[in-house]
């Protein structure tokens, strides 16, 4: 059996290596107070790449949300004042800014409720704590009770995030089989072909190259925006 009748198998293969390490693997139930949507990848170098290559400002998910709502809960509960509670407590990764200026606002003899009322975020997650803490502020009594309410539908959020991520690991299989299957098929036939070869050399063979790649790009990232979009 010659190299050329193997070509197909050798590619079946190697889409399956690339997909396989690509692709996140399905969430668990019990959900990552850190975030959701940090599934672990089965390859670290491609874990480390991605890092680097979406390295942005973290943005607050609904279970960092939810863990913040308790521990102010649990603060109130232990005797603290609410404007206590929010200079003693931990904020999430990506809230560490809204928390500095609500405690300088405090800083410079504003009350809770002012401090609060200009304050917002690019989070709706961050978005519903800050409003139960506003209406906390401004009206007075209990505060516990609806940071835990508030804790709960966040939790049923990151629960339903969840569920669209692993509903959506099908689609981002496909993605990646589509957008690796032609770079794969290509590199055979050069390797396999001398025909391939000298064709992809020639002017036009570069630019047909050149605009492939490109298509193949552009197809990966609407594809992956699409995907993200549905399960965020």
């Amino acid at each position: 059996m010659t190299l050329a009748h193997l070509a197909p198998i050798i590619t079946f293969a190697m889409v399956v290596v690339i997909g396989a390490a690509l692709q996140p693997a399905p969430l668990a139930r019990s959900l990552d107070p850190t975030g959701v949507g940090r599934a672990a990848t089965s390859f670290g170098v491609i874990a480390s790449i991605r890092s680097l290559v979406r390295r942005r400002r973290p943005v607050v998910t609904p279970m960092a949300a939810a863990t913040w709502c308790d521990e102010l809960a649990r603060a109130l509960r232990s005797g603290a004042t609410l404007t206590a509670a929010l200079r003693t407590g931990t904020a999430p990764a990506g809230a560490e800014s809204v928390v500095e200026s609500v405690c300088l606002s405090l800083d410079r003899g504003q009350s809770l409720a002012d401090a609060l009322r200009p304050v917002g975020s690019d989070s709706p997650h961050l978005d519903v704590v800050l409003t139960v803490l506003r209406a906390c502020a401004q009206h007075g009594g209990p505060a516990a009770e609806p940071l835990d309410r508030a804790a709960a539908t966040l939790r049923a959020r990151a629960a339903d995030q969840a569920d669209r991520l692993t509903q959506s690991a099908q689609a981002r299989m496909s993605a990646v089989v589509m957008t690796c299957l032609p770079i794969a098929m290509l590199a055979l036939m050069m390797l396999t072909s001398g025909s391939v070869r000298g064709a992809v050399v020639t002017p036009v063979g570069l630019i047909a190259v050149g605009v492939g790649a490109l298509l193949n790009a552009g197809g990966w990232i609407w594809m992956r925006r699409t995907i993200d979009r549905v399960a965020s």
